[in-house]
């Protein structure tokens, strides 16, 4: 068993703990009979050990775990959100990504639940300051403040890139912006994310590459085109390789 002392050697408390753990910045996580808590800098209890899981404080809050569910406390124990929710991940800026009972949102740093968890599936925030939501297999996009600006009405809706999103709907695919009004038209079979201003295209079975503005680069007649990073892209076309660079010239052998 382990005791609090001063640098005097003076117990602080005649409380024993099992596991005393170091101090990140002024909290430390302390053990007794099985849960977990919180000793501030004076060696006094800030949280009781009242804990399955704690993990250390973000700032001024704390994920802990009470009896299989998991909430977010303050450095004085006071929940700001309750132990309801199956996980809460690490904050990203002031966000954190929560699950209950199957259903996906985001908590802030009060408690609040700034995204409602209602949906099936979300991603973390991309630079458009959206993140993609599923909902009954349709995907659309929500904001930091919960609010959904593109409705999920798409079938599949790719991470963003290049100012755009990749969606499809009704068998046809092309591209929108943020607000959701069309970049593209739908005119694809599949469209792909874009690697630095370029994306793969297909149209019945063949692949081609077309820019942020819509222009076709390399033309719709390949096979499946893997890899659009760098200075040249090889593509395949009845088992030979065409090269290109990234204004769509062909490189000569």
């Amino acid at each position: 068993m382990l005791r609090i002392i001063t640098f005097g050697g003076v117990p602080v408390n005649d409380l024993l703990y099992d596991e005393i753990n170091p101090f990140v910045n002024d909290r430390a996580i302390i053990k007794r009979a099985g849960n977990y808590g919180f000793i501030d800098t004076d060696g006094y209890e800030a949280v009781k050990p009242l804990y399955s899981e704690v993990i250390y404080f973000d700032g001024e809050v704390a994920r802990v775990r009470m009896n299989g569910s998991w909430g977010l406390i303050d450095k004085s124990g006071q929940y700001l959100a309750p132990a309801v929710y199956d996980t809460i991940e690490p904050f990203i800026e002031d966000l954190a990504r929560v699950e209950r009972a199957r259903r996906f949102g985001f908590i802030d740093r009060k408690g609040h639940e700034q995204v409602h968890a209602d949906y099936d599936s979300i991603s973390l925030f991309e630079e458009s300051d959206l993140a993609r939501t599923e909902k009954s297999g349709k995907f659309g996009l929500v904001d930091k403040m919960g609010r959904e600006r593109v409705i999920a009405t798409y079938d599949l809706i790719a991470p963003f890139s290049c100012g755009l999103y990749a969606v499809s709907i009704d068998g046809k695919a092309g591209y929108i912006f943020p607000d959701g009004k069309t970049a593209i038209k739908f005119k694809y079979d599949e469209t792909g994310p874009f690697v630095d201003g370029l994306a793969p295209v297909r149209k019945k079975d063949k692949w081609g590459v077309i820019d942020t503005e819509g222009h076709t680069v390399i033309p719709i007649k390949y096979d499946p085109i893997k890899d659009l990073r760098g200075p040249v892209i090889t593509v395949v076309k009845n088992g030979e390789q065409t090269q290109y660079d990234r204004a769509g010239k062909k490189i000569k052998d």
